[in-house]
C-alpha cells in the first residue's frame, strides 16, 4: 500500500464507522495522522460526502465564529475536561458571551496578550466542539482536526481525554458521530489505552486500525475456554508497565553511550543513523549483511543485540548496558506492574494449561507467581527442557514451564545479548524445547505479548514450516508494527482457509496490562 492509497482508504473506513454509530449518543472516532496537510483532502472529501462541518483548529485563518450549541451538557463537559490543572498545569477554559457568537477564553489564570499557537488551538477545539453547526448537520456527523505539536504539554492529554473519555457516549439528540483527526506520532501511553485509544492511523504508507473496546472481553473469554495448553510468549511490551524500557530505548541508550551523546536530545531514528555512520567508518565493525543494507533499511532493522556487539568490542569485553539493566531491574522487580499481577492470577487458575516462553531477562514472574515454576534459562538447563515440556503437556508434572530463551538477569552469564549469539541460532536444547510445544495433528494456540518479532535467532525457528503449520498465533500489541506485518506476510499462504486468514484477524490491539486484566477477569 502506498501513502496515497492509505489516505484514499481512510475516508471510506471513517464513513463505515458513521454508518455503525448509534443514535442519541455521541460516538467519537479518534484518528492519528503523521501529516495533517497530506490527510486533509481525504478528510475534506469525507466532510463533503457526509455534509458534515469540518473544523481545523489552529488554522492560520483562525476559528470561524459560529453561534453556540444549545447543548448545555456538551458545553459543561468541555469546561470540565479542559482543565489543565488535572495534568499539573494552571490553565482552565470557559465559554463567554460575545454578541451571540460561540467564544471561549482562558481563565485561572487568563491568557495574557495574543494567544500562542498552542493556546489558539485549545480555544479553537472548544469552539468547534460547542458550535451550533454540530447540532444542525443533517448527517449528525462532524469533524475536528488539530496538531499535537501546537498544543502546550499541559493540554495535550486534556484534549485527548475530552474526545476519548468525556465526549464518548455523551447523550446527544443532534450529534451522532464526532471524528477527531490528530496530527501526531503514535504514543502508546497516550493513544492506546483501553476504551481511550485511536481507531485508525495513517503512518507512512500504512493505514492502521485498532479493534473496538468490545473485542477484548470476547477474545479473553475464548482464550480462557481453550482446553489445550496455551503458549504465552512474553517480550519487552509485557514488562513495560513495570518500568522496564523497551528494546529500542535500551538500544538508543547504548548508542548514546558509545558515541558520547545524550539520548534525550536525539530521536531514535537519528541515533540509529549516527550509529550507522560511526560503525560503518570502522573497518570490520559491520557484518557483510549489514553493509549490504542501505541506510534506511539499516535504521529500520537495527537491534539492541547489534549495538551490544559494538559495545563489547568498544569497551574491551565490558557490557555497561547489561550492568545498567541489572541495577534498574533490582529496583523495579519488587513493584510489578498490572500485566505481571494479572498474569500471575491467570496462572493460578490455569496450572497445567499454560506454558511461558520469554526473551526478557527480568525475574518479574518468578518473584510474584504463587504457582510453582520450572525455569529453564541456561544451556545446561535447556538440555532437559524438551522432556519436561512433554511431561507437562501430558499432565505428568505440574510446575509451569518457563522457557527463558535469552537467559535471566540473576545469572548474567546466561543472557543472550550480542548479535554473535543470535546469529548462531538458539542452540539444540532450546530448539528441542520449542519444538516440544508443537502438537502433532493440532494447532497450538500461541500468544505473542508485546513482541517486536525482531529476534533473529527465534525468527529462524518460528518462521519454519512446521511452526507455521503447527501454531494458531495471536499478537497482543497496541498497534500493528512493520516487523509484525512482515512476519505475517510470510504466513499468508498458511493462514488461507483458516478462521483467521489475515494478520488483522489475529491482532489483539491492546497493551499487555489491558489484555491480562481481561484474561484474569474472564476466569
Amino acid at each position: 500500500m502506498s501513502r496515497a492509497t492509505a489516505l484514499l482508504d481512510l475516508a471510506p473506513q471513517l464513513a463505515r464507522h458513521h454508518e455503525r454509530s448509534l443514535a442519541n449518543t455521541i460516538t467519537v472516532v479518534p484518528v492519528l495522522v503523521d501529516d495533517l496537510d497530506a490527510a486533509l483532502p481525504s478528510i475534506e472529501a469525507l466532510a463533503a460526502v457526509l455534509d458534515a462541518p469540518l473544523f481545523v483548529a489552529g488554522a492560520p485563518a483562525g476559528q470561524r465564529r459560529t453561534p453556540p450549541s444549545a447543548d448545555a451538557a456538551r458545553i459543561a463537559t468541555v469546561e470540565q475536561a479542559l482543565d489543565g490543572t488535572r495534568f499539573g498545569g494552571r490553565g482552565k477554559v470557559a465559554r463567554v458571551d460575545s454578541q451571540g457568537a460561540n467564544s471561549w477564553e482562558f481563565v485561572d489564570p487568563p491568557a495574557g496578550g495574543e494567544l500562542s499557537p498552542g493556546e489558539q488551538t485549545v480555544i479553537d477545539v472548544c469552539c468547534a466542539v460547542t458550535s451550533r453547526e454540530l447540532d444542525e448537520a443533517e448527517s449528525q456527523a462532524a469533524i475536528v482536526a488539530y496538531r499535537v505539536s501546537q498544543v502546550d504539554l499541559d493540554f495535550r492529554s486534556a484534549i485527548w481525554e475530552l474526545f476519548t473519555l468525556y465526549l464518548m457516549n455523551l447523550p446527544s439528540q443532534t450529534l451522532r458521530t464526532l471524528f477527531v483527526i490528530v496530527e501526531s506520532e503514535i504514543d502508546v501511553t497516550a493513544h492506546c489505552q483501553p476504551k481511550a485509544g485511536f481507531r485508525l492511523a495513517v503512518e507512512g504508507e500504512h493505514l492502521l486500525s485498532r479493534h473496538g473496546p468490545d473485542e477484548l472481553p470476547a477474545v479473553a473469554a475464548r482464550i480462557s475456554k481453550e482446553n489445550q495448553a496455551v503458549v504465552v510468549f512474553l517480550a519487552a511490551g509485557f514488562s513495560a508497565s513495570s518500568g522496564f524500557p523497551l528494546g529500542n530505548r535500551m538500544r538508543d541508550s547504548a548508542i548514546a553511550r558509545l558515541l558520547g551523546l545524550h539520548a534525550s536530545r536525539h530521536g531514535s531514528s537519528e541515533l540509529a543513523r549516527r550509529y550507522y555512520e560511526w560503525a560503518g567508518a570502522k573497518d570490520g565493525w559491520l557484518t557483510p549483511r549489514e553493509m549490504s543494507l542501505d541506510a534506511e533499511d539499516f535504521i529500520q532493522q537495527l537491534t539492541l543485540e547489534q549495538v551490544i556487539r559494538a559495545e563489547e568490542r568498544h569497551f574491551s569485553g565490558s557490557l555497561p548496558t547489561l550492568e545498567d539493566f541489572k541495577d534498574l531491574h533490582d529496583q523495579l522487580v519488587p513493584n510489578a506492574g498490572p500485566a505481571v499481577r494479572s498474569l500471575c492470577r491467570y496462572l493460578d487458575e490455569r496450572v497445567g494449561r499454560v506454558v511461558l516462553v520469554t526473551v526478557n531477562f527480568d525475574t518479574l514472574i518468578e518473584s510474584h507467581a504463587a504457582v510453582p515454576l520450572r525455569v529453564f534459562a541456561d544451556a545446561a538447563e535447556f538440555e532437559g527442557a524438551a522432556d519436561y515440556v512433554t511431561q507437562y503437556l501430558a499432565g505428568q508434572v505440574s510446575a509451569v514451564p518457563y522457557l527463558k530463551v535469552h537467559g535471566t538477569i540473576d545469572r548474567p552469564e546466561s543472557c543472550v545479548v550480542s548479535a554473535e549469539q543470535t546469529d548462531t541460532g538458539v542452540g539444540n536444547g532450546k530448539l528441542a524445547a520449542l519444538r516440544a510445544l508443537l502438537d502433532a495433528g493440532n494447532q497450538r494456540l500461541w500468544i505473542y505479548v508485546g513482541s517486536s518479532m525482531r529476534d533473529q535467532d527465534l525468527l529462524r525457528v518460528l518462521g519454519s514450516e512446521d511452526f507455521a503449520r503447527g501454531l494458531d498465533e495471536r499478537w497482543v500489541v497496541p498497534h500493528l508494527t512493520e516487523d509484525i506485518r512482515r512476519f505475517g506476510e510470510a504466513r499468508d499462504a498458511f493462514w488461507t482457509g483458516s478462521g483467521h486468514p489475515t494478520m488483522e484477524d489475529r491482532l489483539v490491539t491492546e497493551t499487555a496490562d489491558a489484555f491480562f486484566a481481561a484474561l484474569a477477569a474472564s476466569l
